[in-house]
């Protein structure tokens, strides 16, 4: 599908410049401004666009993070994913279980995401770890640890979460398997930060899939012997479903 060039930039000067305004910047909990929501929500809606169109562009970003982002600060670009994911039209990226989005196109957006991983975490993130014990202060690295959270931000809150995972919000069999090979070859990634976001996604996911988790997360530990002890118990507490 061709996309409006003129449109997407639209779209991108809103969520990166005027979104990121209405984040509380002295906190890494990202916390909109309760103070200033009316008028946050009330610029968002006249930037509304119909969910395929909205996936179409988060698969561009996705795919040209690297260069869309390039020469701005690491929060910026966290507070700009951040609100991608999650508050992104109210929906976020779980547009993607969306029927109304084509499979073709809800596959090449997870396909994109695994750019953000490569391009974005992998390069820009510290290389330590954010869950457990010692947990990172880095915003970006909170980011990439949560990204399957604010993922499903909107989702958990209007309380569709549950549904997504157990089923009762039906996901297809090419959406499970995307889902899971996304995870797979995120875990490839030669970054601790990168492999400790895929194992908490796959814990999330474990309702679902338990056997393909476990089994992916099998192949991951007998392939990196030498991982830290930390994302090893990591590792293993989501085999178990548990984070």
């Amino acid at each position: 599908m061709q996309i409006d060039i003129e449109k997407f930039n639209k779209w991108f000067n809103f969520v990166f410049f005027e979104a990121s305004r209405f984040v509380e910047e002295d906190t890494a909990k990202f916390k909109i401004k309760d103070r200033r929501a009316d008028h946050f929500f009330a610029s968002e809606a006249k930037h509304k666009m119909d969910t395929t169109t909205s996936v179409i562009f988060m698969s561009k970003l996705f795919n040209q993070a690297d260069e869309l982002f390039q020469g701005y600060s690491d929060n910026q670009v966290a507070f700009t994913l951040r609100y991608i994911l999650e508050y992104e039209y109210f929906d976020g990226i779980a547009k993607l279980n969306n029927k109304k989005v084509p499979w073709p196109m809800q596959q090449v957006c997870f396909k994109s995401i695994l750019n953000i991983y490569k391009s974005i975490f992998q390069v820009r993130c510290a290389h330590e770890l954010s869950g457990g014990e010692h947990k990172s202060t880095y915003r970006l690295n909170i980011l990439c640890y949560l990204f399957w959270d604010q993922a499903y931000g909107l989702a958990f809150i209007r309380k569709s979460l549950t549904n997504f995972l157990l089923g009762q919000r039906k996901t297809t069999p090419e959406f499970d398997r995307e889902i899971l090979l996304l995870f797979k070859n995120i875990l490839t990634i030669p970054h601790e930060a990168c492999q400790e976001s895929a194992l908490h996604g796959l814990a999330q996911y474990h309702m679902k899939c338990p056997q393909a988790v476990s089994s992916i997360i099998h192949e991951f530990l007998e392939a990196n012997t030498a991982i830290p002890e930390q994302l090893r118990n990591y590792a293993l507490s989501a085999q178990e479903g548990k984070t």
